[in-house]
């Protein structure tokens, strides 16, 4: 549990953005979306600031309990989701993914923003 938690918080510093606005969200939830396409996930990926939704897409295959989670209304202890952190700014949005065991939608996320940040030269 100690080395989850170890790379979880490596994930977190190394995954920062300098920036990150509706164009952000947008090219990253179709990243991810892409990989999720690519891999025939039947997931849900959605991308939120509190209150507003940036993004959402539900593939093929996905089930209305997937979508449960994106209402917001009930807390569980899963994976799936990370935080969208800026440098010096700190949390601003969370992007989630849906469908998978809890490990696999947070490394199906985790890889579409390592993606995005790499493209982007970060």
């Amino acid at each position: 549990m100690t080395d989850l938690i170890t790379t979880l918080e490596q994930q977190e510093q190394e995954l920062a953005f300098d920036a990150f606005d509706h164009a952000d969200a947008w090219r990253l939830g179709s990243r991810i979306t892409a990989i999720a396409q690519e891999s025939g996930h039947k997931v849900g990926i959605d991308i939120r600031r509190p209150g507003l939704i940036l993004f959402r897409a539900a593939l093929p295959g996905i089930t209305p309990d997937q979508a449960v989670g994106w209402l917001g209304a009930d807390y569980a202890v899963t994976g799936g989701a990370f935080p969208i952190r800026v440098r010096g700014v700190g949390v601003v949005a969370a992007a989630t993914a849906s469908g998978l065991s809890s490990m696999e939608d947070h490394d199906l996320i985790v890889t579409g923003i390592r993606a995005h940040l790499a493209e982007a030269g970060k």
